[in-house]
């Protein structure tokens, strides 16, 4: 009942036959059980996952003592590489998103998303360029990666589409350019949720899995 009740909002329902199965359900709530009442061990979990971030950038005993783990020899970069870039494709739908919302799409949007984005690879460039526990024949590999994804931001062809993109955001109602980041990406979620509601029962698309400024965020090319 609580599903079709969801369903209602975007005018489907489902049927008898029509079965939702919710994997490993079981461990989600033991995990919400558990942290709801063990705040200190939810906040602990968090500082735990920044002090990896800090510890990683920071000592080179622990990155070396990591890399081990992973069976990596230390003072490797290609794993620093890869987070780079991993990082930049994160950020890219969240820059489109809000500059989405601001200036519905535009050219200039497009230009302005990959300034930002050129500016973020510029900072990865120049810390990787500042670690003293590499040799330049792993350095150099490492920047060229990260230096060479910003020109080969692109957007899929049906983005160009206005009305396509548009229709993708019918559910999102308004938003103003002050709104907070969080305002922003949570009517997108709701909109994203939305619209994954209303495809179930479409056999015809693939139900669109993700936040909304997924489907609408900047693609990165491979070099040929």
């Amino acid at each position: 009942e609580a599903f079709n009740n969801e369903f209602k909002k975007v005018g489907t329902t489902l049927t008898d036959a029509e079965i939702i199965e919710v994997l490993a359900l079981d461990n989600l709530k033991g995990l919400v059980e558990f942290y709801s009442e063990n705040v200190v061990s939810a906040y602990n979990s968090l500082g735990a996952y920044e002090a990896h971030n800090l510890l990683w950038y920071s000592s080179k005993a622990y990155r070396d003592a990591i890399a081990e783990i992973f069976g990596k020899k230390p003072g490797e970069l290609e794993d620093m590489a890869e987070s780079c870039e991993m990082l930049l494709n994160e950020m890219m739908p969240e820059v489109v998103s809000k500059l989405y919302v601001e200036n519905n799409f535009n050219d200039d949007t497009k230009w302005q998303a990959r300034y930002v984005l050129n500016a973020i690879g510029k900072r990865y460039y120049e810390e990787v360029m500042r670690v003293p526990w590499a040799d330049q024949e792993s350095k150099k590999p490492a920047m060229e990666k990260i230096w060479n994804i910003v020109p080969y931001v692109g957007y899929a062809p049906w983005l160009m589409n206005a009305s396509f993109v548009d229709g993708l955001y019918e559910n999102v109602g308004r938003l103003r350019r002050s709104d907070s980041m969080s305002t922003i990406t949570q009517r997108l979620e709701e909109n994203a949720l939305m619209r994954r509601l209303s495809q179930l029962c479409d056999e015809d698309r693939e139900p669109t899995i993700g936040v909304a400024f997924e489907t609408v965020g900047m693609i990165y090319i491979t070099p040929n």
